[in-house]
């Protein structure tokens, strides 16, 4: 079903200022547009469009785009319900926000559960290092330095 927008050139200037229909892929589209261009604000309503309509990557870019920009009781809401499409990179997102509003147990144990879940679709993936981000972006400094320092030794035996 198509959403309409008015385009008020926030896009680029060669968009006319008309109503123009514009499908969920396309309002994720120039959302992350304007998101590249440290438009936020605007970039989220775009997400938010496309997370209304019921499209799972609208709800992930809006929930994202929410956390980023500290809104993370919101955010929330948005990464709970896109959680199944993308379910690693989402989580570390909803982690983010589960800590910045002070649930620090599930958060822990929603990375716990991403990284699980990585780690059992591909055992030889090196994934410490980026969990170890995960997890210090989310508050869990031993953890991050647990795993950084089991990145370390398998790059050691590589």
């Amino acid at each position: 079903m198509p959403i309409f927008v008015d385009f008020q050139s926030s896009i680029t200037d060669e968009l006319l200022k008309e109503s123009a229909p514009l499908d969920s892929e396309a309002a994720v589209f120039f959302g992350k547009i304007l998101a590249s261009r440290s438009k936020g604000l605007e970039s989220e309503t775009y997400f938010r469009l496309a997370a209304e309509a019921g499209d799972p990557k609208g709800a992930v870019e809006l929930g994202m785009n929410l956390q980023e920009r500290g809104k993370s009781f919101e955010a929330i809401t948005w990464l709970r319900q896109s959680e199944v499409s993308d379910p690693w990179y989402t989580r570390s997102y909803l982690a983010q926000a589960l800590a910045a509003t002070g649930n620090q147990q599930e958060a822990e144990e929603v990375l716990d559960s991403a990284l699980a879940a990585l780690v059992a679709d591909n055992p030889h993936h090196v994934l410490n290092a980026t969990f170890a981000f995960n997890f210090y972006h989310a508050g869990f400094i031993r953890k991050a330095i647990q795993n950084f320092e089991l990145a370390y030794r398998g790059a050691e035996g590589t």
